[in-house]
């Protein structure tokens, strides 16, 4: 089972009609999207105020989406207040998340439902019957084919479920300096971020750069 992954495209009239359809109406004196009781259609996207890449796509969904009629703010927040204020207590109307996960086929800390509790690896909190169940049946099958079958299907799923968008990157090699990451994660203090497999395995997501949310100190140069 192979097949490419249908590219996400800007679809301005079918947005309109699926607009029209949830009850958002166009104000042309507003020049807005408007619900049945007249409330304009208002969104936040919250970003890592240090991450060029997620700053730069929110900018263009934010013009993307003001033709539809769709007011949307930018929020740009730094990762640890983004990480207690917003995920962790899922206090969000939109957020980027980047992180890392390895090359496997086991996406259940990621993905499954349970992941959504304190302490799990669902930050985004998604909920979904189908994704759980083709999670728990990839981590017991062993034949090669029904794995790809299920992975795809897994993948469909997901993929499915606006407003959920996942854009991925991998094949590369990467270097860093060993004081130049640092591990962040809530109620504990920082540490430098391991080396080797294993100790990068064991930090992510909570990567951040040794000099974020820190003062810098005279002649000191930021990262």
């Amino acid at each position: 089972v192979k097949k490419a992954m249908p590219l996400p495209l800007q679809d301005l009239r079918g947005a309109e009609r699926l607009l029209e359809e949830a009850g958002f109406g166009y104000d042309e004196e507003r020049g807005s999207r408007v619900d049945e009781a007249g409330d304009v259609f208002e969104l936040r996207l919250t970003v890592h105020e240090n991450d060029a890449g997620q700053i730069r796509i929110a900018e263009a969904l934010r013009y993307q989406w003001a033709a539809l009629g769709i007011r949307v703010q930018v929020e740009r927040m730094p990762w640890e207040r983004l990480l207690k204020e917003r995920l962790l207590s899922r206090n969000f109307e939109g957020v980027f998340l980047s992180w890392e996960i390895p090359l496997r086929r086991d996406r259940y800390e990621t993905f499954h439902s349970r992941g959504i509790e304190e302490g799990g690896g669902n930050l985004f909190g998604l909920r979904n019957q189908v994704v759980d169940k083709l999670l728990s049946e990839l981590r017991e099958e062993s034949q090669v084919e029904q794995l790809s079958k299920l992975a795809h299907q897994l993948q469909d799923e997901i993929a499915a479920l606006q407003p959920c968008l996942f854009l991925g990157q991998s094949g590369r090699v990467f270097t860093i300096r060993t004081d130049a990451l640092e591990i962040a994660r809530p109620d504990r203090q920082r540490v430098p971020v391991g080396i080797g497999k294993a100790g990068l395995e064991r930090s992510r997501p909570w990567w951040i750069r040794a000099n974020e949310g820190k003062e810098k100190s005279q002649g000191e140069r930021a990262e």
